[in-house]
């Protein structure tokens, strides 16, 4: 089903700096989307909108994001940031060590709950991923 992928809250989380995602990195993102979906019960519409860059302000959405910020371990359980496992994703995706730490400091963005953590960061990682990345999530569902 194509919707739960919806773009596993953006969950190319995996995708970053990279042109193009590995096939390892579509199933973790496919595969986390799904079950964080059913966690969360967040509404499809919401996630679809996502694909467009319409983050809308949801609990259920936010509760998503942080599920799968935590289940590719970006966040621990308590809601911290785990700066050094972003840093091995964007890498593992393309990223030198300059741009990775380029990118992890300009998108691990703290705020007043964990919920919220996830969800700004997530607004950032979509905002530097080629849109065509993110249609090809939906293609090859």
């Amino acid at each position: 089903m194509i919707f739960p992928i919806i773009f596993a809250s953006l969950c190319i989380i995996e995708a970053v700096k990279a042109d193009v995602l590995s096939p390892e990195a579509r199933t973790k993102i496919i595969e986390n989307a799904k079950k964080c979906q059913k966690e969360s019960e967040v509404d499809m519409k919401l996630l679809l909108k996502i694909k467009e860059g319409v983050f809308t302000d949801d609990p259920k959405l936010k509760e998503h994001m942080l599920c799968v910020s935590k289940s590719f371990g970006i966040q621990q359980q308590n809601g911290e940031f785990n700066e050094a496992v972003m840093k091995v994703i964007f890498k593992k995706n393309g990223a030198d060590d300059k741009k990775a730490e380029e990118l992890s400091k300009k998108c691990l963005i703290k705020k007043d709950s964990p919920e919220n953590s996830a969800f700004e960061t997530m607004k950032c990682i979509h905002s530097i991923i080629p849109p065509a990345e993110i249609e090809s999530l939906f293609e090859n569902a």
